[in-house]
């Protein structure tokens, strides 16, 4: 057998919560991949996900619902693989794609590998093609400091990084940080692709972004009284740079751009909301804890 190519040794991991739509179609072509174990993580569903689920050969577990770094971390702490695939429940995997993933970490001494995500059916809608375009603008092969869903890891390397609860939507970048202290060795994206399903209309384009700016402001929270002015600043910076910035500069052809220009500035406000209302909430929680500790 091709080194690489046996995932016995893989745990696949599934966090979902309120997803009908398309958890069945995910998880049954990791099914189909014969992983050595398959845990979906369900945040209290109340949509009927949990009941699909149940009928599915996985390991169930629960969490309270309360943000993506602790579902993961339900997950690591019950993962038994020496390799762990986080996935999210609107990706399919392409076929043979996890072994293909451990393959090319191993030939390249990589501690972990993300695939790079497309959007299905990037043609049938205005919002689904833009989406399309963003993720083309942003994920390419290639080393990275921050990789998201789907990615696989060493277990141990995350488990020794952790995921930090309080980081509910900032998960990925806050781990990343402890991973390039644990280990020195490289992770990024590789030349394999899966597809994403189902979430690419108007009011799934809102929350995404709401989700990104929420986690711009945790990350912020979490990191930013270490900072100097100019890290500060590109910060805040960040979502105009990525969102909008750069990524316009990467749509080709250049005819191309002012189509999905109203796309890329309308997630970039819709991302810079998310990062306020998550000030607002977190100044408010501070003010509700100060009067419970008068009292």
């Amino acid at each position: 057998m091709e080194q690489g190519t046996d995932i016995s040794d893989v745990s696949v991991v599934i966090c979902t919560r309120n997803n009908k739509k398309t958890i069945r179609q995910a998880v049954q072509r990791i099914i189909n991949e014969k992983p050595g174990e398959i845990i979906v993580v369900d945040g209290n569903s109340t949509d009927g996900t949990r009941e699909i689920l149940k009928k599915m050969p996985v390991r169930l577990l629960t969490d309270p619902g309360k943000g993506l770094a602790l579902a993961r971390q339900t997950a690591l702490d019950a993962a038994a693989g020496r390799y762990i695939l986080f996935a999210g429940d609107d990706n399919i995997l392409p076929g043979g794609g996890i072994a293909k993933l451990k393959s090319y970490m191993l030939a390249r001494g990589w501690a972990g590998g993300a695939f790079q995500t497309r959007v299905y059916g990037s043609s049938k809608s205005y919002w689904a093609y833009c989406a399309d375009w963003r993720f083309r603008t942003r994920v390419w092969e290639g080393e990275r400091k921050v990789v998201g869903t789907p990615y696989m890891f060493e277990t141990e390397i995350l488990k020794q990084a952790g995921y930090d609860e309080a980081c509910t939507d900032c998960d990925d970048s806050d781990i990343a940080e402890r991973i390039s202290v644990i280990t020195g060795r490289k992770y990024g994206y590789t030349n394999l692709k899966c597809l994403e399903i189902g979430k690419t209309g108007l009011r799934e384009t809102i929350k995404r972004f709401l989700i990104y700016g929420r986690s711009d402001a945790q990350y912020w929270k979490k990191y930013a009284p270490g900072w100097g002015i100019s890290r500060k600043m590109q910060s805040l910076l960040h979502p105009l740079r990525d969102e909008l910035i750069e990524s316009m500069k990467k749509v080709t052809p250049k005819s191309l751009r002012l189509y999905v220009f109203p796309y890329f500035l309308f997630i970039t406000v819709i991302r810079y909301l998310g990062w306020v209302w998550e000030c607002v909430r977190q100044t408010a929680d501070i003010r509700q804890n100060g009067r419970h500790a008068q009292h």
